[in-house]
């Protein structure tokens, strides 16, 4: 039989064959596009992307879809294995670079749950911690160094952040938090807020990504809003700047009010290159802001983050330069008597400088105190910030963590003092995301000072002097005793609790001390005797370098021969926090 079709009916079938096959090609098209996004750094648009090529894969609505259904309908896709791994590692660290710890977690543990990936179980382990899951964190974190063949930079961030989770633990249960009175302000809403510069007793200026309107932005622009002590007083009002550039922040003020310098940047093909800028007053509004020199704008290099002294004589920035420790670090200049840079930028040094970032500098001049953040020390995860007494002329003392609440387990940068004498954390400002889904949001700080007791009453008879009792043969925990990850080798921030043996023991010359080291119970006892005696030995070295005689101070490693917690649960499971716990350094006063 024969059939004959009407060009209607033709073009019917016709035009359901084209629309059939442009539905079959959709979600390879979505894929491409989302790699483009996220090849340029459009990490929101790659996101959206991404998730609509596995929608298109499942057929269901966007707003249905759970990342846990992720493999099997990258199973669906015939993709190879390394392409869905890219996939979902994109994703993740998409929403990891836009401040979304809740939305990556799911995807970097289908990342690690499915196949060795060093980098996603790094990530994964941080964003954890961000979430305040502190002993899973600490479980990826061990599994991830245990097998991890190199010492590169990984391996170093892996055990930093592994001795940062004890560090969390110890300053979440400190005694003097009820000092700290902290409150995020007001006009945070979903845009970013960050970057505070005091203008006057009752201005500031800020940076923010919302619109003037005061809806939440895509660019990053300068505000100034009033103020009453710590609490936004008013509205804020957009700062115009006669610069076309795209995003512009991170602001400085001269003393007298009348020299602006600030950050702008551009992001183009995915890299972003800020520049510093100089803008003097011309009346109520800004004149034309003019690049500043080589000397500070290294071409082709990040140059961010100004702030100038009180005294107008120094600037300190933010660059990734050559002849820095590694990342981001912190430079100064002199400025002539015009606030134009003279000489040559320095490095702060390896006192301030990590080979990681360090970011936001501030000098408070009252106290001689530098504050910066920085991501690459032991801290409570994240961006911390960090002090440290001195001068650009007299050099900088050993950098000390705030410590909890000034910082949290996420990103805590950007800080400015109200306060005019040396009590630094009186009146402060600082930016933090700690209960933001994401961006940074400003919060306000301030911190009594405690009050010290009354003087005992004066007596006739001149009394006795007390000699404090030491007890003998009782073993004491030492907190914040760090090493790396199955080495033995003291981390920074171990010092301030062997120091307190120091102390003691020159206080008390007849005693004699034993420094005992313990593991849990994984690996093999030869094993854990000779790490545990080796990490003994090495807290008996730094005391011994403090001028204690060696006679008086010996090494004991007892592997994990004397648990204080069980190492597994009573089913049989592993307990993460019980073998925390037996992972500690000991001291025992001998005689």
């Amino acid at each position: 039989m024969t059939f004959n079709y009407t060009p209607r009916i033709v073009s019917s079938f016709l035009a359901l064959a084209i629309s059939t096959s442009l539905l079959a090609q959709l979600p390879a098209d979505h894929l491409k596009i989302a790699d483009k996004y996220y090849t340029s750094g459009d990490y929101y648009s790659a996101i959206q992307y991404y998730e609509k090529y596995l929608t298109g894969l499942s057929g269901h609505p966007k707003d249905g879809f759970d990342p846990y259904s992720v493999q099997p309908l990258l199973k669906k896709a015939g993709l190879s294995d390394n392409r869905k791994s890219d996939v979902l590692y994109r994703i993740a660290a998409s929403y990891t670079t836009l401040n979304f710890p809740q939305k990556a977690e799911p995807y970097y543990e289908q990342i690690v749950s499915g196949a060795s990936n060093s980098q996603a179980s790094y990530k994964y382990a941080t964003t954890l911690r961000a979430l305040q899951k502190f002993d899973k964190a600490e479980q990826v974190l061990e599994n991830l160094l245990k097998d991890y063949p190199e010492r590169d930079e990984l391996y170093a961030a892996a055990s930093k952040e592994l001795a940062s989770l004890k560090y969390i633990k110890a300053e979440l249960g400190k005694k003097d938090i009820g000092l700290y009175t902290i409150n995020k302000d007001g006009l945070n809403g979903s845009e970013a807020n960050y970057a505070p510069v005091i203008l006057s007793e009752t201005e500031m200026l800020l940076t923010s990504t919302r619109t003037e309107g005061g809806a939440k932005g895509t660019k990053n622009n300068l505000f100034k809003t009033n103020v009453s002590g710590l609490s936004v007083s008013g509205a804020l009002s957009k700062i115009d700047l006669p610069l076309k550039y795209e995003h512009i922040g991170a602001a400085s003020v001269s003393n007298d009010g009348q020299t602006l310098y600030f950050t702008a940047w551009q992001v183009t093909g995915g890299i972003k290159l800020p520049a510093i800028f100089k803008a003097k007053k011309e009346g109520e509004t800004w004149a034309a802001p003019t690049a500043l020199p080589a000397s500070v704008n290294a071409s082709g290099y990040k140059n961010q983050q100004p702030f100038i002294t009180e005294d107008g004589k120094t600037l300190f920035f933010v660059s990734n330069r050559p002849g820095g420790k590694g990342g981001l670090d912190v430079w100064t200049i002199a400025l002539d008597a015009n606030g134009e840079p003279a000489g040559e930028a320095k490095n702060a040094g390896d006192i301030i400088n990590t080979q990681f970032d360090e970011q936001a500098p501030y000098y408070h001049s009252a106290s001689e105190t530098l504050v910066f953040s920085t991501n690459g020390r032991i801290g409570m995860g994240g961006y911390d910030l960090f002090y440290s007494k001195g001068s650009v002329n007299n050099g900088w003392e050993s950098a000390e963590n705030f410590g909890y609440p000034v910082n949290s387990v996420k990103d805590d940068i950007y800080f400015v003092s109200r306060a005019k004498d040396k009590n630094l954390l009186e009146s402060v400002w600082l930016s933090s995301d700690r209960n933001a889904d994401c961006c940074l949001e400003l919060y306000s700080l301030s911190k009594k000072t405690p009050v010290p007791p009354p003087p005992p009453i004066a007596k006739v008879a001149t009394p006795k002097t007390e000699v404090p009792v030491v007890e003998t043969g009782i073993a004491k925990v030492l907190d914040n005793v760090y090493f790396e990850y199955d080495k033995y080798q003291l981390l920074d921030g171990s010092e301030a609790s062997l120091n307190e043996i120091v102390t003691l023991m020159k206080n008390k010359p007849g005693i004699r001390v034993e420094i005992g080291g313990h593991t849990d119970n994984k690996g093999s006892k030869s094993y854990n005797e000779r790490l545990s005696q080796q990490r003994a030995q090495s807290c008996v070295d730094y005391i011994v370098s403090q001028g204690i005689d060696a006679a008086r101070i010996t090494a004991k490693g007892y592997g994990a021969s004397k648990p204080i917690a069980p190492n597994t649960l009573p089913d049989g499971k592993d307990n993460p926090d019980g073998r925390a716990k037996n992972r500690r350094t000991e001291f025992t006063v001998l005689n």
